[in-house]
């Protein structure tokens, strides 16, 4: 196991990000081969909306102090909560692409792994609607990344994404760094919004959504079965627009 000791954090395979984002692009291109253009496109529509629901709740339950203490998982939302500190919050810029889209290995083995082998769903659609979720959580993760990079070292591309808002705004995120901050101190009551980690367009909703339904147990369970249907739900819908 290496570890980066600059950066602190547990070096992933890079070998097999590689091998799963070439996967992604080539499965990708197939539907992008095999369907017109506006279903795609129709289907990116609803897998970017898709992944910014999903990742509010994913950050939203695993940021819940009480799943510290499960036997086996805990570390893992430690790890992740660990993202709150000043100092992650002011290097994560500053880490290599590559294992940033490492921290999506598992998930993106238990996406393709579920229905190919578990359900034995080995339709086209599959392969595609699996390799364009990735390829979109990629891009979500680049989001993150970019809402915390400074002005003098953020892309071009990451300026206008975001100011066309197809990518994280820094100040709608940091809005909820800072109230983490201030109600960890004690300075703030009530619930910490913001949750979105990808494009931002989920906040409002998730936000109002939380005052009825702010159970973390809902929304970890809520995740656990995503994870494991949302491919063959979208190679449905993929199914679905085609005809």
């Amino acid at each position: 196991m290496l570890i980066n000791e600059e950066l602190d954090y547990t070096i992933p395979s890079r070998p097999l990000v590689c091998a799963w984002i070439l996967l992604a692009l080539l499965t990708t291109s197939i539907g992008f081969w095999s369907y017109s253009i506006t279903i795609m496109l129709m289907f990116l529509c609803a897998i970017l909306l898709w992944i910014s629901f999903y990742s509010t709740a994913l950050h939203y339950a695993l940021d819940a102090e009480e799943f510290t203490r499960l036997p086996l998982v805990g570390e893992a939302f430690v790890t992740f909560q660990s993202h709150h500190f000043p100092r992650w919050i002011n290097t994560i810029h500053r880490k290599p692409v590559v294992d940033l889209w490492g921290e999506l290995n598992f998930v993106s083995m238990v996406n393709l792994v579920v229905p190919v082998l578990i359900f034995r769903f080995r339709y086209r659609e599959v392969f595609v609607a699996w390799g364009t979720l990735m390829l979109v959580a990629c891009y979500g993760m680049l989001c993150h990344r970019w809402a915390h990079t400074p002005a003098s070292a953020k892309p071009a591309i990451a300026r206008a994404l975001q100011r066309a808002h197809l990518a994280l705004k820094p100040a709608e995120h940091w809005k909820h760094h800072t109230q983490v901050s201030a109600h960890e101190a004690g300075h703030q009551a009530g619930s910490v919004q913001n949750y979105d980690l990808s494009f931002g367009w989920s906040n409002m909703l998730f936000n109002g959504v939380l005052k009825v339904l702010p159970s973390p147990r809902l929304w970890l369970a809520f995740i656990v079965v995503s994870t494991l249907t949302q491919v063959s739900a979208l190679a449905m819908l993929l199914r679905w627009l085609e005809r």
